[in-house]
């Protein structure tokens, strides 16, 4: 796998021919020529606001709101627009960001694994939020409404002092979605049968090192929940 350009997603260069090997969340729509290998990580939104804005939730009005999405991704801008028209609002309503400014940036979202060890995204400042209210308590986005809004999309929650960053004193609620390992449907079979071998014989290895780069590699996982058919090296390994 290589860095994608900046404005470009990992599946375009996968596309492009730029690289062999990328990895998408679930809310990606099937794509001609795509094939998927194996689930690795639960990625998890991380929502971020100033320490002196008093809200709890940073899904609460995007009217007039500076919002950067680290990395660009996909999920992240279908995030906000669902919330935009939730909220009767235009995308001149709000202001998406190309990178963090420190001071003016009003909501940063991060949608990655859970890695208290690698806090990359937090930024001096700033606080963790919840992404939605308690549904008890007449949520935003409620647990059975969210996977329809954005399929692919469920509601979890980063267990109290996961980080030590301000905001994680008590659990967050927040969004979650699946992330794939996928690759070309003209990659060799036989290749992606001993990229599969390795990952899924070799887990314990990996996670050792980067627990939370590979938490969801399991030979059980649901091939139905795909959005790209499986590639035959790894159907012949499961097989």
């Amino acid at each position: 796998m290589t860095n994608s350009k900046a404005g470009q997603s990992a599946l375009d260069a996968l596309q492009s021919g730029e690289t062999d090997l990328a990895l998408v969340h679930r809310t990606r729509p099937f794509t001609t020529g795509v094939r998927a290998i194996m689930p690795v990580y639960k990625s998890v939104l991380h929502l971020l606001v100033p320490d002196d804005v008093a809200t709890q939730t940073g899904s609460r009005s995007l009217a007039g709101k500076r919002i950067y999405i680290v990395n660009n991704s996909l999920a992240g801008r279908r995030l906000v627009e669902m919330l935009a028209e939730r909220q009767d609002l235009s995308s001149g309503d709000y202001e998406l960001l190309d990178e963090l400014q420190p001071g003016a940036t009003d909501l940063v979202m991060y949608l990655g694994p859970i890695d208290p060890g690698n806090p990359f995204w937090k930024e001096s400042g700033y606080r963790l939020v919840n992404a939605a209210e308690d549904p008890e308590k007449g949520a935003s986005l409620s647990r059975t409404g969210i996977s329809f809004l954005i399929p692919g999309m469920d509601l979890m929650e980063i267990p109290a002092r996961t980080y030590p960053i301000a905001g994680n004193e008590e659990d967050i609620l927040t969004l979650s979605v699946d992330t794939f390992l996928v690759t070309s449907k003209d990659m060799p079979a036989d290749l992606v049968y001993r990229i599969s071998k390795t990952l899924f014989e070799h887990k314990p290895r990996f996670m050792a090192v980067a627990p939370s780069l590979f938490s969801a590699i399991n030979t059980n996982f649901d091939q139905m929940d795909l959005n790209f058919p499986l590639h035959p090296g790894t159907r012949h390994y499961l097989e």
